[in-house]
């Protein structure tokens, strides 16, 4: 995962006259990753959606005392 220092590097390479790709290099990210970031013109922070978590209703697994079906204690 990127973070948003690398990128403002890269932006900043770039700027200057850097070529992307000897950017890339400079600032530690890939290739594609470069790309993407300098054609959005968002920070990574900025593209993260918002954190999930499912609820009760989502646990895979059912409470231990239907599991064993009553018998274990």
């Amino acid at each position: 995962m990127v973070t948003d220092r690398p990128v403002k590097k890269l932006w900043k390479l770039v700027r200057t006259g850097y070529a992307l790709e000897r950017g890339a290099v400079k600032a530690a990210i890939g290739e594609t990753t470069a790309r993407k970031y300098m054609n959005s013109e968002n920070l990574p922070i900025e593209m993260r959606g918002p954190h999930t978590r499912g609820g009760p209703e989502k646990v895979p697994f059912p409470p231990s005392g239907r599991m064993c079906g009553g018998m274990c204690r």
